[in-house]
């Protein structure tokens, strides 16, 4: 299931007001991710060294598509898209579409699976000619809200709260030399009860503690300003739970 909902640019200050005039439907939020086969871990290997002592419940390096992602064109009012799996990459081709005047953005949650203690890492890349795009990670999804750490392609890192309709800054937009520009960056993030932790590139970048969301669901996020248009590429994705 691919989830999507028109929202506003999820980083700093022009951000700020272009979300408080957004409103998301209930139906667009995170929720049950897909079955997992039982044969797609033993083949598959990425290199994490995060929280090694967890057993290995997800594993995707995209040589096939083993787990069933929702592949092939599709469009609606908010969004064109067209998911593929090619050399190795899942690879996603997004446009934005203008619907407020330029005034917000579209954000996509594809869901992984679902862990309460986990360590997820995944490496993604964006190719586009605009600046205005993220990527990222959301995990504590259910339908009542989600956490989103995200990248831009700008160097800046974010962590979002999604909650009642609500959009929140627990960690607000930052820049960290640890981000490559227009390059390969893998986000690795790890969830031992209420802790979290945030890493770039192999590098440690923030915490954050909180026991407000209780939801499962792990996903991974796209989002464009309207009007933008962008390639992204993902691989190596590996979910560790305890």
């Amino acid at each position: 299931m691919i989830l999507l909902a028109s929202c506003g640019q999820p980083s700093e200050e022009t951000v700020q007001t272009a979300i408080v005039e957004t409103q998301l439907a209930e139906e667009s939020e995170p929720s049950s991710a897909p079955v997992i086969p039982t044969n797609t871990v033993s083949d598959c290997y990425v290199d994490a060294t995060y929280k090694t002592e967890w057993a290995i419940t997800f594993c995707d390096n995209f040589v096939d598509n083993r787990n069933g992602w929702d592949l092939g064109r599709s469009g609606d009012e908010l969004s064109r898209s067209n998911f593929d799996i090619s050399n190795g990459k899942l690879v996603v081709d997004f446009t934005g579409a203008a619907t407020t005047g330029y005034t917000t953005g579209v954000i996509q949650w594809i869901p992984i699976t679902e862990a309460d203690n986990f360590a997820i890492t995944l490496t993604g890349e964006m190719d586009s000619v605009y600046r205005n795009l993220t990527w990222g990670i959301s995990f504590r999804n259910d339908s009542n809200g989600s956490y989103i750490f995200e990248i831009s392609n700008e160097g800046v890192y974010s962590l979002i709260k999604f909650k009642g309709g609500d959009w929140s800054w627990p960690i607000s937009a930052k820049s960290h030399r640890a981000i490559k520009w227009d390059d390969k960056n893998t986000i690795t993030i790890t969830g031992d009860g209420d802790y979290f932790e945030f890493y770039i590139n192999g590098e440690f970048i923030n915490s954050y503690e909180t026991d407000d969301l209780d939801g499962s669901g792990l996903a991974f996020t796209i989002w464009m300003a309207e009007g933008v248009t962008a390639v992204y590429e993902f691989d190596d994705l590996l979910v560790r739970a305890k």
